[in-house]
């Protein structure tokens, strides 16, 4: 049986203290599920596999994606002011 990476439970608790998507005044692709690019950088954490090597196929986001995704989730980089993190899991 597979495990989930990101049970309801933390993700519950990691939705709120990630930061709102910007409007693209250019138009472009809508931004790649929040949910999912959190699942596969716990899996690329946990596994230690190179970001390119992540199976888009299993987490719907590509390794690129992902990668990006980190430098916004890190604590402090949102501009609401939210930077308390998760911790102990």
């Amino acid at each position: 049986m597979a495990v989930e990476l990101l049970p309801d439970e933390l993700w519950n608790e990691f939705k709120p203290l990630l930061p709102e998507h910007p409007p693209n005044p250019k138009g472009g692709l809508p931004w790649a599920d929040d949910r999912n690019c959190l699942r596969a950088l716990i899996f690329i954490m946990r596994t230690g596999i190179p970001y390119q090597m992540l199976p888009r196929e299993v987490f719907g986001v590509s390794g690129s994606t992902s990668g990006r995704r980190s430098s916004s989730m890190k604590p402090g980089s949102s501009s609401n002011g939210r930077s308390r993190g998760v911790r102990g899991r």
